[in-house]
């Protein structure tokens, strides 16, 4: 579900958290667990991507869905997962800017380089032998 470039290690900006739940255990489960819901949005070669997970001791990661228990919470976490998107696509473009802004450097230094290079005279063949 996530591409190849995402990275594993979680920036604290990228999380929202949500309510500490108890979610209903699966039936094949005997045991609950304990944690918060949340979003990891990470930037990717395509977009940006969000996924919800829960968070659990030891600061493990399982992925499940995001749950609201009102209208007013989800739109309340939505808001927030809105300004998270919006600010990784920001640092994705600004990422992009110094790229392209790196890569014209580049190229500038390489064709100045190439520019000073002095040329070796060159020297016709023929006409060395006619005058010597």
């Amino acid at each position: 579900m996530m591409a190849k470039d995402t990275t594993s290690k979680l920036d604290e900006n990228s999380r929202l958290e949500t309510e500490t739940t108890q979610p209903s255990p699966a039936p094949q489960e005997a045991s609950q667990i304990t944690g918060r819901g949340v979003f990891m949005v990470q930037i990717v070669s395509g977009g940006v991507a969000v996924q919800s997970a829960m968070l659990v001791e030891g600061e493990r990661l399982l992925e499940m869905p995001a749950i609201f228990p009102d209208v007013h919470y989800a739109m309340a976490q939505i808001d927030e997962l809105k300004t998270l998107v919006t600010r990784h696509f920001a640092e994705a473009a600004q990422l992009g800017t110094q790229m392209i802004a790196a890569q014209a450097q580049a190229k500038i230094q390489a064709q100045s380089e190439t520019a000073e290079k002095p040329q070796s005279p060159r020297v016709d063949g023929l006409a060395a032998a006619v005058k010597a």
